[in-house]
């Protein structure tokens, strides 16, 4: 059916859950998957009020964390 989806997840379980099934894709013909990490607008505008690379980059972690977890 698609060949290349897109996977909005944030920090929820549900979001966990969903990559934990996304291998099931394959079944439906896709192929290629951007995974894409969703931010509320306030979210967004705390992170830029005090821009702290720490967080910056545990987000970066937590968007790794479960890219291996659908690549699983």
């Amino acid at each position: 059916m698609f060949k290349r989806v897109i996977i909005a997840t944030d920090l929820s379980k549900d979001s966990y859950a969903l990559i934990g099934c996304m291998g099931r894709l394959k079944a439906y013909g896709v192929e290629k998957c951007l995974l894409l990490q969703f931010r509320s607008v306030d979210e967004v505008v705390e992170i830029a009020q005090t821009y702290n690379e720490a967080i910056l980059s545990e987000f970066g972690n937590i968007l790794g964390e479960q890219e291996k977890n659908a690549e699983r």
